[in-house]
């Protein structure tokens, strides 16, 4: 019963189990809770207790995954523990008090009974009904009572001690405390009094769970949420409790991160007795997930909290210095430090991080330095301070063992510096970060200078590029950080002493290393990335480069020769090796002019294994030159440095390395690159026809690879091999044609069939691909759709001269686009249908299209589409499916009355007449035109008549 919809996953499956959702699904909850309520009745009888067992079990197992469905289509795997469900408004049981009770009721009585599996799926089924959505419910009173209700079972359970006789039983009740919003607790105080006990036991519950930790370590964190939604009631409504809270919320918070370091202890020393357990500072996302709740806790009870953080560090680092500083260390003895290390900065990146939201939580008026901080600044400052201080001392020792083990402690140092930025360098700074308090840190590192600050943390960048690339993921946010620099944020004024903003990109680019690493980018940084694994990254780190280069409003031709000297000396010894082959092969052939024998390309000194990486670490080095172009100025400089000689050489590689995807992937997106029409920086004089001269350039690299990649046989993988490539090729030849600067009639002036060519071997490729394939890459194939509707808004004429099949088959592919659940290609298809709509519209009204039978048949299948979604319910947005389907009636009218016949016939009576009423409303005072009044009114009835079928009132 549990589905998935990632992209690999059919629109057709799709609408199977949205029929089964809103068909099969309600019927077969409602026949569990019948069962359920008849057996806890004594209205069904049972041959024994073992039997009793085993139809209670299986019922409960069938609710679990009624409620746990995938409603909406889009879970790529199963549920996360703090996913909303989003359960359809018809499933009234579920809001229902007594399906609640009915859960908890069957929960005790199994707890009592000893079957504590059954009781963990009971419980679980309320979990389950916890994490419904707010608006599932109609009116705040059905809310409260459901809220009331698990009050009182999760009373019941805690004052029952059994609930941690079983693991899996206790983990379920720490997700549904997670569940609950405690914040009227200590807004109403009218029932403080009632409330207070259930709080005593809870805390005490949490406790034990959290000093617990050995058994089921990654749940514990379920419980935090809470106890977060606690904190800011404790300061909007200051009562005797909030005191008492605020402490008790301090030791929790304290004990949580007690328990994180010991199990990165237990972790390192593999002492962790529990099968499956995975380490979080490994796995980002559950990372995240356990320190989500940190920074609201933390402000509880700030000062000792982040107090006591600020002393583990200090604590954690010495040991780590006088480890370091003896001869008899171990691997392990180093990385259990680093591991404990990680989780606190962490932690304190998470207070950090929390900072732009929560700050008006704390307003301490404590000024102990008279320099107007409050208490909370001066222990902010402790914590970044240190952070940075061991930051500085990490780097300035070698590693005990560069593995990717020693990665945690340098992604948290990451993760700290990303939200150092944000809080203390960027906007946010201005509402977070005094001048003082700048200065005072800027004292406490001893540096010198107001851009120091900025300095190290580019330093650190750099750094890791050099020293500490052993994992990805280090790389990868290293390079996400200096690209957030390099594209520019203001930075906040303390950082200079001018009253004018400073942005980061120029500052970055004053940095002594950073002009360094630009006049030597191709030395000892990029030898970095030439690790097959990750060659993926040249690309983000040419882009930094380049941005930075081009800062100034236009370098100059000198500057771009300089910049790109390495790489002209590869591009170009790649020209002469191809330029030497050709002369052979011509040598060959004079030689014996009755031979067939010349080099062929697989013999080819050029298509060696060995240039294989080379080559696509070139094309990534160039693809992310022009990735950060911007100036129209800047983009005709690197523009000559590519045109011709070099662009020659894009076009013989694609011959030569057709049969390698490997290679021609890259290529092709170089060249998707090249022609990319961002912030219009391709620009010609009218007059000029280099717009011509650049889109034929593009139009022999499709004609040239197109029939390849239309021969090509598959061996392992049909996308990588060759769907990928069509899908650049067809982006290629649409950016192409979309840059604006094309005088098409240029080209049929002189007679040049590039443009005809390349439309065909297009269209070839596009058919190409089966429809069940299409249907499956929606998503990774949308130039597909791309290429469809540049066809219809610009090149109708052509499109109609095609054949009749091939015609057909172009818009069953649309028609897949139509119903798959990808909005990107949705609206493209919505627009496809209208350019053909509205075509055919007007030619009618010309009478100047002499055979309309072929595109009729296929605007009628479209029509039938539209009402589908329509009827269906799903993803009707009456804005972009309006714009189509008044061209479409008005193409269909004289068929469009037997249309609706046929749909109202589907249907039992009663609605059948609702629905042929809501049909004449549809057309009510839509005149036969286009003109905007009338497709205003048309687009007002269509979002009634969609209203009026979702919500059954037709």
């Amino acid at each position: 019963m549990q589905t998935s919809a990632s992209d690999n996953v059919p629109s057709s499956f799709r609408r199977t189990v949205f029929a089964f959702r809103d068909g099969c699904l309600p019927k077969i909850f409602a026949l569990v809770l019948r069962t359920l309520r008849a057996a806890a009745a004594g209205e069904v009888s049972f041959v024994s207790a073992a039997e009793k067992e085993k139809m209670t079990k299986e019922v409960l197992k069938l609710a679990v995954e009624c409620l746990s469905f995938d409603f909406m289509g889009d879970r790529e795997d199963s549920l996360n523990v703090f996913d909303n469900l989003s359960v359809p408004p018809s499933w009234h049981t579920v809001r229902d008090v007594e399906t609640v009770r009915l859960f908890f009721r069957y929960c005790f009585a199994c707890m009592n009974e000893g079957r504590l599996e059954c009781a963990t799926l009971a419980l679980r089924c309320v979990v389950l009904i916890a994490s419904l959505h707010r608006s599932f419910y109609p009116d705040e009173s059905t809310r409260v009572a459901i809220r009331n209700e698990l009050f009182s079972g999760t009373t019941e359970l805690l004052n029952a001690q059994s609930i941690m006789q079983s693991e899996e039983l206790s983990n379920e009740f720490c997700l549904l405390l997670g569940r609950l919003d405690g914040s009227h607790f200590v807004a109403d105080s009218s029932i403080h009094s009632e409330v207070q006990p259930w709080l005593l036991l809870l805390i005490q519950f949490t406790m034990t769970s959290l000093h617990a930790w050995t058994t089921s370590p990654n749940t514990k964190h379920a419980l935090l949420p809470f106890w977060a939604t606690l904190v800011k009631p404790l300061y909007q409504y200051p009562t005797a409790l909030s005191a008492v809270l605020a402490n008790h919320i301090h030791q929790i918070t304290v004990a949580f991160i007690e328990s994180r370091l010991k199990l990165a202890e237990a972790f390192e020393t593999d002492n962790l007795d529990v099968d499956g357990a995975e380490d979080p500072l490994s796995n980002e996302f559950l990372l995240n997930e356990q320190l989500e709740s940190i920074p609201l806790l933390a402000l509880a009870d700030f000062a000792p909290s982040a107090q006591w953080v600020a002393n583990q560090v200090e604590e954690n680092a010495k040991a780590l210095c006088t480890l370091q500083q003896t001869q008899t260390q171990t691997p392990s003895q180093w990385a259990t430090y680093e591991h404990r290390l990680a989780w606190l900065i962490h932690i304190i990146s998470a207070i950090i991080g929390g900072q732009s939201t929560n700050r008006h939580l704390d307003d301490i008026p404590i000024d102990p330095s008279g320099l107007g901080m409050t208490r909370s600044d001066h222990i902010l400052l402790e914590l970044v301070s240190r952070v940075l201080q061991l930051m500085m001392y990490t780097d300035s020792i070698p590693m005990i063992q560069p593995s990717p083990r020693s990665s945690p402690l340098e992604l948290a140092y990451l993760s700290f510096l990303s939200n150092f930025c944000s809080a203390f360098l960027g906007e946010q700074a201005k509402a977070i970060a005094s001048v003082e308090f700048q200065q005072l840190l800027a004292s406490r590192l001893s540096f010198t200078g107001e851009q120091a600050l900025f300095s190290l943390i580019t330093q650190k960048l750099l750094f890791n590029l050099l020293h500490r690339c052993q994992t990805e993921l280090v790389l990868q946010k290293s390079l996400d950080l200096l690209s957030t620099f390099a594209t520019g944020f203001t930075l906040h004024a303390p950082l200079n002493s001018s009253p004018m903003a400073i942005n980061s990109s120029r500052l970055l680019a004053s940095n002594p290393s950073i002009q360094s690493m630009i006049q030597n980018h191709s030395s000892q940084f990029a030898s970095v990335l030439s690790r097959p694994e990750y060659c993926r990254y040249r690309c983000k780190y040419y882009s930094i480069v380049t941005t930075l280069l081009c800062l100034n409003d236009r370098p100059s031709r000198e500057t771009v020769e300089s910049f790109l000297a390495p790489l002209t000396v590869q591009v170009d010894q790649l020209a002469a090796l191809m330029d030497s082959v050709a002369s052979v092969q011509q040598m060959l052939s004079q030689v014996n002019l009755n031979s067939n024998q010349v080099i062929e390309p697989s013999l080819s000194p050029v298509k060696q294994p060995s240039l294989k990486l080379p080559l696509i670490q070139l094309l990534s080095d160039l693809r992310g030159i022009f990735s950060a172009i911007l100036s129209s100025e800047t983009y005709k400089l690197f523009l000559g440095w590519l045109f011709p000689r070099r662009m020659s050489v894009c076009r013989r590689l694609a011959v030569v390395w057709a049969g390698s995807h490997e290679v021609i992937n890259p290529l092709l997106k170089f060249l998707c690159e090249v022609f990319h029409n961002k912030a219009q920086r391709i620009t010609f004089d009218r007059l000029s026809t280099a717009g011509v001269v650049l889109y034929r350039e593009a139009a022999q690299v499709v004609i040239t690879l197109g029939p390849c990649l239309l021969q090509r046989s598959l061996k392992t993988d049909d996308y990588s091999e060759r769907y990928k490539p069509i899908a650049y090729l067809l982006e290629l030849c649409y950016r192409a044609m979309t840059s604006g600067n094309v005088n098409f009639a240029m080209l049929h002036d002189h007679q040049d069939a590039s443009l005809y060519n390349s439309l065909q071997i297009s269209v070839q490729l596009c058919v190409s691909i089966p429809i069940e394939h299409v249907a499956v890459y929606a998503h990774r194939l949308k130039s597909v759709f791309q290429f469809i509707d540049v066809l219809t808004r610009s090149h109708m004429r052509f499109l109609v001269t095609l054949a009749p099949d091939m015609l057909s088959r172009l818009m069953h592919a649309v028609e897949e686009g139509l119903r798959a659940y990808e909005q990107a290609v949705y609206m493209q298809c919505c627009n496809i249908v209208e350019s053909l709509a509205t075509f055919v519209y007007s030619q009618q009204a010309e009478a100047d299209l002499k055979d309309t039978s072929t595109l009729c048949e296929i605007l009628y299948r479209f029509l039938k589409i539209f009402f589908e979604i329509i009827m269906n319910g799903e993803r009707v947005n009456t804005f972009a499916v309006a714009k189509p389907l008044l061209p479409l009636i008005l193409v269909l009218y004289p068929r469009f009355s037997s249309f609706c016949q046929s749909m109202c016939a589907t249907l039992p009576h009663p609605r059948s007449q609702s629905l042929l009423i809501c049909f004449e409303l549809l057309m009510r005072d839509v005149e036969k035109n286009m003109t905007k009044r009338n497709r205003d009114k048309f687009q007002a009835n269509l979002k009634i008549f969609s209203e009026s079928v979702r919500f059954g009132s037709c």
